[in-house]
């Protein structure tokens, strides 16, 4: 009986995590800052508002490109596409769009961050309704933006590639060499 009843509940789990998820969002940097988060599940007769930036948290300083290094590795680099291509099939794009100009007052670190940001840039502007531009400012350190759009996601689908990538040597490792770095 209760072999069943475990049976029956893992059943139950499984069903619910098959049932897509929602995300919209509506966001915007610079002089008319908002953002807006909406989660919907089954099919939107569930739903939450969220509201990202609530709750009293005070800003940190970045780090900069040194104390990043170890995320564009070959290793890390390849887990990352790797774990993109294997959720690309449980996750449906529904219209994304957004602009963003930004700089750090060095042209040369502008340049670096354009330079490693848009081959990212390329992957996702080749996706089915996505249309993403990025602006250098090389003579202003800034940033301003906005970005609107939905996706759905299947959690079913997503659970064995995000494992699959959190457990890797490779991110072990690299979440190791950035834990170590001093802020």
């Amino acid at each position: 009986m209760l072999v069943l009843l475990t049976l029956a509940s893992l059943a139950l789990v499984a069903a619910l995590l098959a049932i897509p998820i929602d995300l919209r969002f509506d966001a915007a940097a610079g002089e008319d800052s908002h953002a807006r988060l909406r989660v919907e599940w089954l099919f939107g007769w569930v739903g939450r508002d969220l509201e990202p930036g609530r709750g009293g948290r005070e800003r940190r300083k970045l780090p900069d490109w040194e104390q990043l290094s170890p995320l564009w590795q070959p290793p890390f680099r390849d887990r990352v596409g790797l774990l993109l291509r294997r959720s690309r099939r449980w996750i449906d794009i529904d219209d994304i769009r957004g602009r963003a100009r930004f700089g750090f007052g060095d042209p040369a670190d502008t340049g670096m961050a354009i330079g490693l940001l848009q081959p990212l840039l390329a992957f996702f502007r080749a996706l089915p309704r996505v249309d993403l531009h990025l602006d250098p400012d090389f003579g202003a350190a800034g940033f301003s933006g906005e970005l609107h759009g939905g996706i759905r996601a299947v959690p079913l689908g997503l659970i064995p590639p995000a494992l699959a990538f959190a457990l890797s040597p490779e991110t072990i490792r690299t979440l190791r060499r950035l834990g170590s770095r001093p802020s």
